[in-house]
């Protein structure tokens, strides 16, 4: 039991503690290892972007007073409630298949070095996708310098049904203040797009404040920038989930300690939500388990799936579930997924399958695979590598998403940190190939 580890679990968080009174962490959740990246052995781009002449600066209305966000969205005034969990839907089975490419181009989008001269060894990181109703694919992703730097800012490409990636473009910059680790969501209920995103206002991951904007017309115009948590510490990483009761549920975590954490919100973000962390009394039981991403269960429980911080299961993916819509966490367990302290990603089918997708190995980057469970969570049926190299670098930091027009998956993920990659991929083609998780030591 985990209670027989509290006296270095408290230790543990003592020193985060102290660590909390710096200025900046050294050694943030996203702070990711160096990469040697050979250029010439990488995957061929899927599409090709000009570089635009000039790139717009998005700044967020709440800060300068003046700024222009070529249109704000409007919000319902109300949402509904009592929605059945999607256990799956009646979609023509899919014939086994693989397709992978680049979102944009090797090292395609320029950045500024410390003096200020342009440069495109760039660090592209932390995508998220996201599928419309028609099939239309959205990639987000934050780029610039280094991570947190002063030009980081968030760009985003699309992928119409049968079409190319479209050049990439600027989502959100405010001048001089670093974003990062964005979250594209369509809401399940209105066809919105929610936008969430990290405000850096200091000078690491510890300095972020949790930002929303919303699109009521595909991505046409976006609304202002909503703070939903002033205070820092805390990050996003993973998709929301709406709940059977229509309450949405968004998987955070304190980049501080090193635990998960939580909004939740019955409007839909539009004027109230809810904090939700650890209690103090079972906070050190939580220490090292960040980056959750969530699915409900038939009986209505929550099954979350997480990145290992390195303080409990080395080289496991951590493992809670919650009864009551995530107000509080059952202790951790080792799940069977490898995990080497990197972010992972899981969803539900439209088959009622759930599909994780995680680096298949305890202490490597790479691969990049996929498996599926047959019974929510509890155990895994077939795993298959999607992406094996990624020239010297890692495939990294998946998001996963699910077409809701034929059932397949769609993922993009951290290609050498000089683009983004994205994986295309049916259920049938999983369950063919035969693959294992990767030993644990």
């Amino acid at each position: 039991m985990l209670r027989f580890a509290l006296p270095l679990l408290i230790s543990v968080m003592l020193s985060a503690l102290a660590a909390c009174t710096g200025a900046s962490s050294d050694a943030p959740a996203d702070a990711d290892i160096d990469v040697v990246v050979d250029v010439s052995a990488d995957l061929p781009a899927d599409a090709s972007a000009d570089l635009p002449a000039d790139v717009p600066a998005d700044v967020p209305a709440d800060v300068p007073a003046d700024a222009d966000l070529g249109g704000v969205a409007d919000v319902p005034d109300h949402l509904p409630t009592d929605v059945p969990v999607d256990t799956g839907r009646d979609l023509p089975e899919l014939p086994p298949f693989l397709e992978t490419g680049l979102v944009a181009p090797l090292d395609a989008i320029p950045c500024t070095t410390a003096d200020g001269a342009p440069t495109n060894a760039c660090n592209h990181h932390g995508s998220s996708v996201a599928v419309m109703a028609d099939g239309t694919v959205l990639a987000v992703w934050y780029t610039g310098l280094g991570e947190y730097s002063p030009d980081s800012r968030i760009v985003w490409s699309r992928k119409a049904p049968g079409q190319e990636w479209t050049p990439w473009a600027v989502l959100v910059d405010e001048l001089t203040v670093p974003e990062g680790n964005p979250v594209i969501w369509v809401d399940d209920l209105t066809g919105e797009l929610w936008l969430f995103y990290i405000r850096v206002v200091g000078t690491s991951w510890n300095d972020g404040q949790v930002m929303m904007r919303r699109s009521t017309d595909g991505g046409q115009t976006w609304s202002s920038p909503t703070t939903l948590r002033q205070d820092l510490q805390w990050m996003t990483r993973n998709h929301p989930l709406r709940l059977s009761d229509g309450e949405v549920l968004l998987p955070c975590y304190n980049e501080t300690f090193f635990v998960p954490s939580w909004l939740a919100s019955r409007d839909g973000f539009t004027s109230t939500w809810e904090e939700i962390t650890p209690p103090d009394e079972t906070f050190p039981y939580y220490l090292g388990q960040i980056q959750p991403s969530i699915i409900q269960r038939p009986d209505d429980s929550l099954f979350a799936t997480m990145r290992n911080g390195n303080v409990l299961f080395e080289g496991h993916a951590i493992e809670v579930t919650s009864t009551d819509n995530g107000r509080t966490w059952s202790e951790a367990v080792a799940s069977p997924i490898p995990n080497p302290g990197a972010a992972m990603d899981m969803t539900r089918l439209a088959s009622g399958a759930v599909m994780a997708v995680f680096d298949n190995s305890p202490n490597s980057r790479v691969p990049l695979a996929v498996a599926l469970s047959d019974d929510d969570g509890r155990t895994w049926s077939a795993v298959a590598n999607v992406v094996t190299v990624c020239g010297d670098g890692e495939c990294s930091y998946p998001s996963l998403a699910a077409d809701p027009t034929d059932g397949s998956a769609w993922i993009t993920y951290t290609h050498a940190r000089q683009t983004i990659g994205w994986v295309h991929v049916s259920e049938a083609w999983v369950r063919q190939k035969g693959d294992v998780f990767a030993p644990i030591p």
